[in-house]
């Protein structure tokens, strides 16, 4: 086989692979009203989305978005950033950051391309509760992946 075909099956071989383990990273859990009185904007106050890694290799999420609409609110994961084989990462921001009503939260990959994206989210008691897959991971692409079930940050 001519070299040349050979190493554009590999590229191409390579380039699926690529794709597939980028696929692998959802929204996992959401946190849009914490306990406290985000009014206050005390310290305690946060907002939260955590990513989860369904692949058995680590998945390299540097320069990956999470953008929270309404509002077109963006926030940018560092450079370098990577998630763990089966494992979670947590996305923070300041109180108020994410709407307690109707949030759609989509993530996009370092070339824009989306990734995954929840469906319409509401929570509008300051409590212990969060929008979590169930089970961890779980995307069919269903609003039925979506519960709103006691906090597991990072678990």
């Amino acid at each position: 086989m001519n070299s040349k075909i050979r190493l554009l099956y590999i590229l191409a071989a390579l380039l699926a692979l690529l794709n597939f383990a980028q696929a692998a990273v959802v929204i996992n859990e959401v946190e849009l009203n914490p306990p406290g009185d985000e009014n206050l904007r005390k310290s305690t106050f946060v907002e939260w989305v955590e990513l989860y890694n369904n692949e058995t290799e680590a998945a390299f999420i540097g320069n990956w978005t999470l953008t929270a609409q309404p509002g077109n609110l963006t926030l940018a994961i560092p450079p370098g950033a990577a998630i763990p084989p089966l494992d979670h990462y947590l996305l923070t921001g300041s109180g108020g950051w994410l709407s307690d009503g109707n949030q759609t939260l989509i993530l996009r990959r370092a070339d824009g391309s989306e990734a995954d994206r929840t469906p319409p989210l509401t929570d509008t008691r300051d409590d212990d509760l969060s929008w979590r897959r169930y089970p961890d991971g779980r995307d069919t692409d269903s609003a039925s992946d979506w519960q709103l079930m006691y906090s597991s940050q990072g678990f």
